[in-house]
């Protein structure tokens, strides 16, 4: 199998490169995290330690030798006020300068060819036409007809991806490549028009992106070494070309693949459950793509060796946009108080779903035995709202936010919201 597509023996049984190189590994990361937003109300609040929480005896000391407002005490120390802050003025993080909507080349697009040309340009396909002939005379000798095995030009391989395209939006990717190419009525004129089968199998099979020459000494410091020269050109037009909105989002989808890779992940919660995780900062109101990172493991020593954490993920997405006032959405594998804190340095917001086990969490706000269905309860430091929402009985979700900073709720919206999460 070659991506999506099946193609039979006759293709597959033609060595082409040494199927035991580095980047030919079948190796699959398992992981089993639970991202729910609802924590359960039977969970023992003592899996998640023991919370130094102040006492009201405490609370009502502190709050009359100190003049404060009277808290919530985590475990890790963090104090949480009971009532919200005074807000005196719009705070500097959620003035918002860059007008929203394409910019540079995009204003000037008008078709939609024009428009992926942005993203995908001749200079990347003519990367692609390059690599891909040096594959091509690498293989020719397997081949007793010259013309069986013709090199390729820019015109050819933009064809090749408009039936990529085709395959995807006729949903028959999964489906045998001969499909496409079935003189009974069911299959497409467009593509036999385009090439022949036997042409469309050979180029998907010598289709490359790098040099393979250089790629083994590539691959001794990057995983990604085989499409990092496409993918960086690309993220970067992806960047150059659009101003994302207010509010954006940040997370992870597994892209479907069987193929053999050296960090494809396997993740039962996923539709796909095998493939390549990419971690994505999106517009919330256009979905446009504005930042991507593929997740390769842990790379070697090296330009590329970065920390996964949930905190650096999102810092290196949201770099882009940086003092621009936007808000960023996560889901509570991303969120911490720790980086919300960080992301109001760079004048950005977070706004999330957060797990229960996390430090900075009072323990009045994990437990909700005597709390009713749809009541809401609010925490405050002079920067950040913590909210523990009860959506039905003996579920609780929590929410963490530097976006808000008062216990003004629109029901409408907010049930709306919960229901999505």
């Amino acid at each position: 199998m070659y991506g999506d597509f099946m193609i039979d023996s006759e293709i597959e049984n033609i060595v082409y490169e040494d199927a035991s190189s580095e980047e030919e590994c079948d190796f699959v990361e398992v992981r089993s995290e639970n991202t729910d937003t609802e924590q359960e109300e039977n969970e023992d609040i003592s899996e998640v330690g023991s919370p130094a929480v102040a006492s009201s005896s405490q609370v009502a000391a502190s709050s009359s030798q100190t003049g404060e407002h009277c808290f919530f005490l985590a475990r890790d120390g963090t104090r949480w006020s009971m009532w919200e802050y005074p807000a005196t003025k719009t705070r500097r993080e959620n003035l918002i300068y860059l007008i929203p909507g394409p910019i540079g080349e995009a204003t000037n697009a008008r078709s939609i060819f024009e428009c992926w040309n942005l993203f995908v340009t001749d200079d990347i396909l003519d990367i692609i036409v390059i690599h891909t002939n040096q594959q091509i005379q690498k293989v020719q000798p397997h081949y007793e007809r010259e013309r069986d095995a013709n090199t390729t030009d820019l015109q050819e391989i933009k064809a090749l991806i408009g039936l990529f395209y085709l395959a995807a939006y006729k949903k028959v990717n999964r489906c045998h490549v001969n499909e496409m190419w079935t003189t009974d009525g069911t299959g497409f004129e467009i593509a036999r028009t385009a090439m022949s089968e036997r042409r469309f199998r050979f180029l998907l099979a010598n289709l490359r992106f790098d040099d393979k020459q250089t790629r083994g000494e590539r691959l001794k410091f990057d995983k990604l070494a085989a499409v990092r020269t496409f993918l960086d050109v690309f993220t970067n037009n992806c960047i150059k070309n659009y101003n994302v909105s207010e509010y954006c989002t940040v997370d992870e989808k597994l892209e479907g693949f069987r193929g053999r890779c050296g960090f494809r992940q396997y993740i039962p919660s996923k539709p796909n459950k095998y493939g390549i995780k990419i971690f994505l900062l999106v517009d919330s109101k256009t979905f446009y793509t504005h930042n991507l990172e593929v997740y390769c493991g842990k790379q070697p020593d090296g330009p590329f060796s970065v920390s996964n954490s949930a905190d650096s993920v999102v810092k290196r997405l949201t770099r882009p946009i940086v003092n621009s006032g936007r808000n960023i959405t996560t889901d509570n594998w991303f969120t911490s108080f720790s980086l919300a804190t960080d992301l109001l340095q760079d004048r950005l917001t977070l706004v999330g779903t957060i797990r229960k086990n996390r430090k900075e969490i009072p323990a009045e706000f994990l437990n909700i035995k005597n709390r009713k269905v749809n009541s809401s309860k609010f925490a405050f430091t002079k920067a950040i709202t913590l909210v523990s929402y009860v959506p039905k009985k003996s579920k609780n979700v929590l929410l963490l936010s530097s976006l808000h900073h008062s216990e003004e709720i629109d029901q409408e919206n907010f049930l709306k919201k919960i229901d999505f999460l």
